[in-house]
């Protein structure tokens, strides 16, 4: 995942600074998908997930116990701030990794009395997605090619979050008389999020 000259950073950096401004005594909590990479579900997490917290043996508490850090960060917050640049027309692994962790019956999702399709639990959320992609996807030869919205989407409103605002910067890798005024727009709607 690109670091350095990333718009997705820099964007998720200015509603960052932005929101603590309007909230000095707010609480931001950060979590860096790039550094460190966060390990793959395996069957021992799944293991885990699936087995109540005092039955749990010390491998599957271990195994469990990072996943647990990142469901306990979104429960904790208001607002999800997502930084999702574009690799191969959806997300990178790593965004795809965090998702597989916080997905979680009992904590984001629970199967209710209505049928097997689980409910999300964290519908008094507000997620915020800055979406950075080096070509075009929402118009011309693009154009269908855009499986990272839906995707987000669908699992963010599996979560319970249906309080989305996306802020899409398309064109990165066009020239500059693309780029420029596409990141300004993206800086001009971040701005008026606050």
């Amino acid at each position: 995942m690109r670091i350095e000259g990333s718009v997705s950073r820099s964007l998720t950096d200015q509603y960052t600074r932005q929101w603590r401004e309007q909230n000095p005594g707010g609480e931001v909590i950060t979590r860096d998908l790039a550094s460190p990479a966060l390990p793959l579900i395996d069957q021992s997490a799944i293991e885990a997930f699936f087995t109540a917290s005092d039955r749990r043996t010390p491998t599957q508490h271990a195994a469990v116990e990072l996943s647990d850090k990142l469901v306990d960060e979104i429960l904790a917050a208001d607002t999800l701030l997502i930084g999702a640049p574009m690799y191969n027309w959806s997300v990178t692994s790593s965004l795809k990794s965090w998702i597989d962790h916080v997905i979680r019956v009992g904590r984001t999702i629970a199967f209710g009395t209505d049928g097997p399709w689980p409910i999300g639990l964290l519908k008094d959320k507000r997620a915020i997605v800055v979406i950075a992609r080096g070509g075009q996807y929402t118009e011309g030869e693009g154009q269908g090619f855009d499986f990272q919205t839906a995707y987000l989407k669908q699992i963010l409103t599996f979560m319970g979050i249906t309080d989305i605002q996306w802020v899409a910067t398309e064109g990165l890798t066009l020239g500059d008389d693309i780029a420029g005024p596409a990141v300004e727009e993206s800086q001009r709607q971040i701005r008026g999020m606050i």
